[in-house]
């Protein structure tokens, strides 16, 4: 087959005339699209063997989180709520289960919840009825106690004990009241004479002081000697010195008169608080006879409480038993509640059902997938980096991304997280060659705003590696 093309030349020879045509053979025609598709992909490569130039290049495929919700419970599927490509929220309810069998569960589990509390009743009233049997028999427990008897001495003992110590702290407080008050008399006398003291130095410094000034004035007028006006400065001086320590010793009798009231007052505390106790002596006696009674008392019960003992235990055993199954039964209303609540499904996060995998009406079983559901907000591209790359590679570089699926378009995304273990480069990446090279995982995270990126797409990236 050949295909007729124009010749310029041709035409303008002819255009008078009908035009001429030159016949092409087809694998002329095939060899020029081949020309242009190698030259289309000369610039694609170009394309991105000038970014690899730049960076650190590399191929995978577009991956999402992807979660199968399962069934927990046996039953059939009663509705998909949500269609293949919606948007769903955390928690949203996605399938629903038949419910009849697990409120019929439910329904079971309450009846055996009220029936094992009605026993526990029963067990508890049979209880009580025992131990009121047991109390009719508390006289006869004066002659089974012997260790009660102790105390009864023993709280004689106690509160003659109590009466030694209180009159002993009252005599002893009485004494310190009569050595603080002592104390007090001996503080005043003293305070008064050293005022008394004070008031002789000062008029004996008022005297010298009036004897240096004389001599002061008949020494200027050269009527004494030097020596006499020195001899009645120093006593003047001395005078003063006096003062000073009279005063010093008033000022200490009277520290020690307020010491001596502060010891008075504390000592009629003492003696009040030794008063006081004398109070617990009546209660100690109180408690001789609060002992005697405990003691008959203890005697009643304890031959009450030994001649039905076995009974009682008995009792004690069903009402314990009887509690036992009613934890268990509350025990099993949860676990049928919980199944209840598991008849219906909810998405595990925020994202897009990508498939579902039964039907309305079929029957599923626990681990059975109903629906899968995908993250598409955040997609993500793994990598792979030889080790000469690794450490140019670091966390928050930026790539670019191209898919297939979206010819010219570049997603813009980051690097979050770079594996420091080595491993074989996965059979999906690279040529047979290169798989047996030990390389690094590189995660990319990606913006998805508009859906574009589908997980599966195969996408090449470069790191904007210095």
């Amino acid at each position: 087959m050949t295909v007729t093309i124009p010749s310029p030349a041709t035409e303008k020879q002819q255009a008078p005339h009908a035009p001429s045509r030159r016949r092409i053979p087809v694998w002329q025609i095939g060899a020029a699209f081949v020309v242009v598709a190698a030259i289309l992909a000369w610039a694609v490569h170009g394309r991105l063997a000038g970014a690899s130039s730049n960076g650190i290049a590399g191929s995978g495929t577009i991956e999402t989180i992807q979660v199968d919700v399962a069934a927990k419970v046996s039953g059939r599927i009663k509705a998909l709520l949500v269609h293949d490509g919606d948007r769903v929220t955390a928690g949203q309810p996605i399938a629903q289960i038949e419910t009849t069998d697990a409120l019929l569960a439910v329904d079971q589990a309450k009846a055996n919840l009220d029936a094992a509390r009605a026993q526990l009743r029963l067990a508890q009233a049979s209880y009580a009825l025992q131990r009121d049997v047991n109390a009719s028999g508390v006289s006869e427990a004066r002659a089974q106690v012997a260790t009660s008897a102790v105390r009864v001495p023993q709280s004689v003992e106690l509160a003659a004990i109590q009466a030694q110590s209180v009159s002993s702290q009252v005599a002893s407080a009485d004494a310190h009241v009569r050595a603080a008050s002592a104390a007090l008399e001996t503080a005043r006398a003293t305070l008064a004479e050293a005022g008394a003291d004070v008031q002789s130095a000062q008029a004996s410094a008022a005297l010298a002081q009036a004897n240096v000034k004389r001599e002061r004035e008949l020494y200027r007028q050269g009527d004494v000697s030097a020596q006499q006006y020195d001899v009645a400065h120093d006593a003047a001086l001395s005078a003063t010195a006096q003062v000073s320590a009279a005063s010093s010793r008033r000022d200490a009798a009277a520290k020690q008169l307020v010491v001596g009231e502060a010891d008075l007052r504390a000592a009629h505390a003492d003696f009040d608080a030794a008063l006081a106790g004398e109070q617990t002596i009546a209660v100690k006696q109180l408690d001789v006879a609060a002992s005697n009674a405990q003691l008959d008392q203890s005697k009643a019960v304890l031959a009450g409480a030994q001649a039905q003992s076995h009974a009682l235990d008995q009792r004690r055993a069903d009402v314990a038993v009887a509690a036992a199954n009613v934890e268990q039964a509350q025990a099993a209303l949860g676990i049928a509640l919980r199944g209840l609540s598991e008849t219906t499904l909810h998405a595990p996060f925020g994202g897009v059902i990508l498939a579902h995998s039964v039907e309305v009406g079929n029957l599923v079983v626990p681990g059975t997938s109903v629906l899968t559901v995908s993250d598409l907000d955040h997609p993500y591209l793994d990598v792979y980096v030889s080790e000469a790359n690794l450490a140019r590679v670091k966390i928050g570089q930026s790539v670019d991304v191209q898919v297939d699926g979206a010819p010219g378009r570049i997603f813009k995304g980051s690097v979050t997280s770079v594996h420091t273990t080595a491993e074989f480069t996965p059979s999906n990446v690279q040529t047979k060659e290169q798989r047996a090279e030990l390389v690094f995982r590189v995660r990319i995270d990606l913006p998805n705003p508009d859906g574009a990126l589908k997980p599966g797409l195969p996408a090449d990236g470069v790191i904007d590696a210095p």
